[in-house]
């Protein structure tokens, strides 16, 4: 993990489908339950870039290969505090970097053994089970640019 003065560069991702006319969110859950967020984590030192940060998520999350799936860079970036003592990321503030995936065959999307699991959720839902609101704000905005 790349940190700076308690700063940490993260990265999302934001996988979503259509289901009866109604946009869903891929959301995964921590281990040990009960921290819900978007797919992704902090950059590491051997992280060429954040790019490179978002692929190894997506492959220690979900276990998908590079082959598997689109990625698209966006310019959507929040940062967020983390004030929730159940996260190691406690009283730290992240910037993330948010990136659109576009899996090739999403019926394929598990849980690894890094997550308690994951779940698809309307905007609403998703906005009520994220435990910290810079998601809340990132599902928004990406939501907003992906009716355009």
């Amino acid at each position: 993990m790349k940190e700076n003065d308690n700063i940490i560069e993260q990265t999302n991702a934001i996988i979503s489908r259509t289901v009866n006319n109604q946009l869903e969110f891929l959301l995964v859950e921590e281990l040990g339950g009960g921290l819900w967020s978007l797919p992704g984590g902090a950059r590491e030192q051997e992280d060429e870039s954040i790019e490179a940060a978002m692929k190894r998520e997506l492959k220690e999350e979900l276990g998908l290969q590079e082959h598997e799936y689109d990625l698209q860079a966006t310019k959507i970036q929040a940062r967020c505090f983390y004030d929730n003592p159940d996260s190691s990321r406690c009283g730290k503030t992240g910037v993330i970097s948010l990136f659109f995936i576009h899996p090739h065959d999403i019926s394929r999307l598990k849980a690894t053994s890094d997550l308690e699991k994951i779940q698809w959720a309307t905007l609403k839902e998703a906005k009520k089970m994220f435990t910290f609101n810079c998601h809340r704000e990132l599902v928004d905005r990406a939501a907003k640019k992906l009716d355009q």
